[in-house]
């Protein structure tokens, strides 16, 4: 596999009175505002409360290819900061306990320091392997651990709460909402080639003086739809890679698809209202539920984002990511496991994101080698091949072929051998060519 949180003050007060309504009957702790606080420490001394707890509510799970994301709110009502670390999360099942989701070799832990008053909110994943009922979605048990040793369990927060209840407002982080980047990202593109285009020995700005970070550049999205044929899904995977120097967030409001038609889908409303953190040089992988089936047939789809609607750069439409740095991709997946739902086939994978070369035929040994080079973060899954040979009078003839390896998941050059029964009889035809999914990979002969 491949190499590798928005100060907010917002606890205006009859926001959080909403957050208060929210929270208070989610733990034995009650749900305080800041100037409630304030009030307090006049008349209580600080060893009078809590030093350190966290209310902990969570939103509806939401599953795809063994995978169960949930977000989550964090208020801490005690008087100490703390830090809140993604690796003390706990999603329980059966008995069974599973730690936040990564993969070998991609960093996807959090951590950020948490202050008293403070209001954090994100989505976390979960990989358990496989799909779970209803009744067993139930009685799944979220916890966390906290610095001081003590297990808070989750509880269910209303699919009613307004984005400003839980809005966060961490003291010292400043995310840029994913609109915004791509905002800035598309405006440095046009700019710099407007400048060319007028000039072709203009010197172009550098991203590292126009960002402050010379990764600005290395922000990817990749997004699977977990379809077992024509069936389409109703939820997508979203795997995205943020390699710059920046952290990110983006609202699920600010979120949708569009199809080949314009349709547009949003997410669906029970996740609207919550949203999800790109920490720098970390992988996040998360569930998202949409608000209608995306069917294959209506496929290309594109991510469109806009401007988060109280940041620095509004914009209230949404736009997509083509003329970005990196746009975001929307690929289907027939593959329900975790471990190759990002994959594809030869004529599924971006057709300028996969080289061939080298490629040889060995009818002594049956064999034809060649030597594949990928520059997505989509495996390569190598099955229903054929080999396929056929006159210009249309006689043909088709012969089975398996190749290994089955996968190939880096972006290393790799030699894939196709092996046959029996070759000579199809490569006396005119044409030959290697065939998977009834579409030409490599022409032979």
């Amino acid at each position: 596999m491949r190499q590798q949180m928005k100060v907010r003050k917002i606890l205006l007060l009859c926001l959080v009175l909403s957050l208060v309504v929210i929270l208070s009957g989610c733990g034995k702790q009650k749900v305080t505002t800041a100037n409630q606080h304030n009030k307090q420490e006049q008349s209580d001394s600080s060893s009078s409360r809590p030093t350190l707890s966290l209310e902990f509510v969570h939103g509806e799970y939401q599953q795809a290819a063994g995978l169960i994301s949930v977000p989550i709110v964090f208020e801490n009502t005690g008087s100490n900061q703390t830090l809140i670390d993604s690796n003390n999360f706990t999603l329980i099942v059966n008995g069974k306990k599973y730690h936040p989701y990564q993969e070998d070799n991609e960093a996807s832990d959090f951590h950020i320091d948490f202050f008293n008053n403070n209001v954090y909110q994100n989505t976390v994943t979960f990989n358990i392997k496989k799909r779970l009922t209803k009744s067993e979605l139930k009685k799944v048990k979220l916890t966390y651990l906290t610095d001081k040793g003590n297990e808070v369990t989750a509880k269910k927060i209303s699919k009613n709460v307004l984005l400003q209840d839980i809005r966060e407002n961490v003291s010292g982080y400043n995310p840029t909402d994913v609109g915004t980047y791509y905002k800035q990202s598309i405006s440095y593109l046009e700019n710099a080639a407007e400048q060319k285009k007028k000039d072709p020995n203009a010197k172009i700005t550098s991203i590292e003086d126009r960002f402050n970070d010379k990764k600005y550049d290395q922000f990817h999205i990749w997004v699977a739809v977990p379809s077992t044929g024509n069936v389409g899904s109703n939820v997508v995977v979203f795997k995205v890679l943020n390699d710059s120097n920046t952290d990110f967030n983006v609202s699920y409001g600010d979120l949708e698809l569009v199809d080949k038609n314009g349709n547009e889908i949003q997410v669906a409303p029970s996740y609207r209202n919550f949203n999800i953190q790109f920490p720098h040089g970390k992988y996040t992988t998360f569930v998202v539920p949409m608000e209608a089936t995306l069917k294959f047939r209506k496929q290309p789809y594109q991510v469109e984002v806009r401007a988060d609607s109280s940041g620095n750069n509004p914009t209230g439409s949404f736009f997509n990511t083509k003329k970005s740095f990196n746009p975001a991709e929307v690929k289907f997946s027939n593959e329900i496991t975790s471990d190759t739902l990002f994959s594809l086939s030869p004529v599924q994978y971006p057709k300028d994101k996969i080289v061939w070369s080298d490629q040889k035929v060995d009818t002594a040994s049956n064999t034809i080698t060649a030597e594949v080079q990928l520059m997505d973060y989509f495996n390569l899954k190598n099955d229903n091949y054929q080999l396929i040979g056929f006159n210009d009078d249309g006689q043909r003839e088709i012969e089975g072929v398996k190749a290994k390896p089955a996968y190939v998941a880096t972006t290393d050059k790799t030699k894939i051998t196709w092996k046959a029964k029996n070759m000579n009889s199809v490569m006396a035809y005119q044409h030959v060519q290697l065939q998977s999914y009834g579409k030409t990979v490599l022409n032979l002969k």
